[in-house]
């Protein structure tokens, strides 16, 4: 029997004894391979947002009126990441006080997780959704006493129920919280 080493390099006699002797040891590298390549894509194209907003609602929004508000937003939010981008992460919950499906019902669980470590500060969200948070003092106050302002105010497509509130910063939260400082002021002021 011929060993590796008297086979001729890279002939097909050669290929073939490689093949039968390390086959699993060349598909367990390339898919270690794949895996290194995946993570390292994954992380280099990864975008950092500057601010992270959650819509929660039981009215579907329209594509074009999710990109006002970022852009109304982008324009008012600095760079804080230095990525050279402002960037507006928007995440749509579509659920209500009294879920109708398991969708709502997960979204629900979802918006409850978002309060309790999530990422988002500013939340516009149903004004009756509102009011079943707004007695575990998650939410900042804004304006008059009230933690929210009516999102109407501020956007006009926004329907007359939804409100718009802040979560209260936790701590080591400091730097992510700057521009949704910025963002209360551009649209409450004083």
């Amino acid at each position: 029997m011929k060993q590796m080493k008297d086979l001729k390099r890279f002939s097909k006699e050669w290929w073939n004894n490689y093949w039968f002797y390390y086959k699993w040891h060349t598909i367990a590298g390339l898919f270690v391979l794949a895996l290194i390549i995946g993570t390292i894509v994954d992380v280099v194209t990864r975008i950092n947002p500057d601010i992270d907003i959650m819509v929660a609602s039981q009215y579907v929004f329209a594509d074009e009126h999710v990109e006002e508000i970022k852009a109304k937003i982008s324009e008012i939010i600095e760079d804080t990441n230095n990525d050279g981008r402002k960037t507006v992460q928007m995440s749509l919950l579509n659920t209500s006080t009294e879920p109708k499906d398991e969708m709502q019902i997960a979204s629900q669980q979802k918006l409850y997780l978002e309060f309790a470590a999530g990422d988002s500060f500013i939340f516009f969200m149903d004004r009756e959704l509102y009011e079943v948070y707004n007695g575990d003092d998650l939410f900042i106050e804004l304006k008059d006493g009230q933690s929210f302002v009516y999102a109407k105010e501020i956007f006009d497509f926004m329907t007359d129920d939804m409100v718009m509130c802040v979560r209260v910063q936790r701590t080591k939260e400091k730097a992510d919280y700057e521009n949704t400082q910025r963002v209360i002021d551009a649209f409450i002021g004083d």
